[in-house]
Formats: C-alpha cells, sequence, structure tokens
C-alpha cells in the first residue's frame, strides 16, 4: 500500500482528489491538506511514497524544498500546470518533481501518473519530457560531474540502459527494447543510479557518455 498526501488549496478538488485516490487499489491517502504548511507537517508525520501538491500556492517552490528535508524520500507530483508552461515547468523538475499534471490531463491519466512516479518513472506528456530534456542536456554541456574512469566501469548492459534512459523511456519501453523482465530493469536502474549517485531517473540525461561506450553490442549480456 503506498501512502499519499495532498495539498490542494480548494476543497471541492481536495475532497474530490482524495475521494479518488482512496478507492483506487493500493493507494492510501493519508492526509488532504489546504496549504503546504500542513502538508509538509503531515509528510514528516506520515512519510509518505509521494505528495501531490498545486502549485498555484505561494510560496511553493521554497516549500518544496523543506519538504525534502522532512521526508526525503517522499516523491513530489505537481499538479495544475499550464499545458505550455516552461521555466516554470523547470523550476519544479529541479525541486525534485517527478510527476507533472497539467490542467489539460483526466483523472486517470493523474492516477497512470502516480503509479508511474512510485515505480520511479518520471511521469509528464511527451512535450513536457522534451523541454526537461533540452534544459537538461544544456546543464549537462555546462558541466558533467563524471569523468572517464567513473563511467568506463559500466557494463555494456548498464550502458544501455543508460543511453535508454538518456532518451527518456520508461522500465517497460526498457524492457521492451532489450527483451527482459520488467523486474530485470527496475535492478538494473536501481543499481546503475547507485553508483552514479543519482537520486532520480531523470537526472541521468546529465551524464555525458565517451562517444565510443554509445554503441552497445547488439546482443549484450542480460
Amino acid at each position: 500500500m503506498s501512502r499519499l498526501v495532498l495539498a490542494v488549496r480548494a476543497r471541492i478538488y481536495r475532497d474530490g482528489l482524495a475521494s479518488t485516490l482512496a478507492q483506487r487499489p493500493a493507494l492510501e491517502v493519508a492526509a488532504a491538506e489546504a496549504d503546504l504548511a500542513g502538508a509538509i507537517a503531515a509528510a514528516g508525520r506520515y512519510q509518505p511514497d509521494a505528495l501531490l501538491f498545486d502549485i498555484s500556492m505561494g510560496g511553493a517552490l521554497e516549500a518544496v524544498s523543506r519538504l525534502q528535508e522532512a521526508s526525503a524520500s517522499t516523491k513530489l507530483i505537481a499538479l495544475g500546470l499550464p499545458a505550455d508552461s516552461g521555466d516554470e515547468l523547470l523550476a519544479w523538475a529541479e525541486a525534485g518533481a517527478m510527476g507533472f499534471v497539467t490542467c489539460d490531463n483526466t483523472l486517470d491519466e493523474l492516477v497512470d501518473c502516480v503509479h508511474s512516479v512510485l515505480d520511479g518513472e518520471l511521469s509528464c506528456s511527451p512535450r513536457i519530457s522534451s523541454m526537461l530534456l533540452r534544459r537538461v542536456a544544456q546543464l549537462a554541456r555546462e558541466r558533467s560531474p563524471y569523468d572517464g574512469r567513473e563511467l568506463s566501469a559500466l557494463t555494456p548492459r548498464q550502458t544501455r540502459i543508460l543511453q535508454l534512459l538518456r532518451m527518456g523511456q520508461s522500465n517497460k519501453q526498457i524492457a521492451r527494447e532489450l527483451g527482459i523482465e520488467l523486474a530485470t530493469v527496475k535492478n538494473h536502474v536501481h543499481n546503475l543510479l547507485q553508483r552514479l549517485q543519482l537520486r532520480h531517473r531523470h537526472e541521468a540525461a546529465s551524464v555525458l557518455l565517451p562517444a565510443d561506450r554509445w554503441q552497445a553490442p547488439s546482443a549484450a549480456p542480460r
């Protein structure tokens, strides 16, 4: 059972969202708060798996930083993003949000986003994903924290998975691409992120691989 905390200002939306999520299998709404101060307190109390928060709340970016201190393992899902959001979206991503739900998304899409984020995947529309990858690529050109020795220690399989992560592929897509079980992909991704000291899979886009390691063998070991 995955535990959630909600931070939504309008009561009618907050109650409706809490009711919808509570009815879904494997999800439990531990608290539904009207402000971020209450959500941060609830996160410290319940240590939820994910916090869904309305970005229209004042001081939300600063509150997210405090939340990371109160419950570092809690995954963040930003609600109510404008469909054409630009710099605002990037600010939320840099603050640690892994899920992005726009004003145009349906409730079913929101629930899918929650499950994807709980599985450790970045969840957003293709347009948002493209914007994030462009931003991360720009930052990577400015500074890459990994040296050649660290990356040369990766196995061919890990290098291939890193490449697919950089392309924004989900665990299911990687499993299909490599012809391996989903559980195996999750283990590979977990080990890879640990080795490179990354917190989230979308940070893999900042890793610059030497050109000669981009050509993975066609039949890399599983």
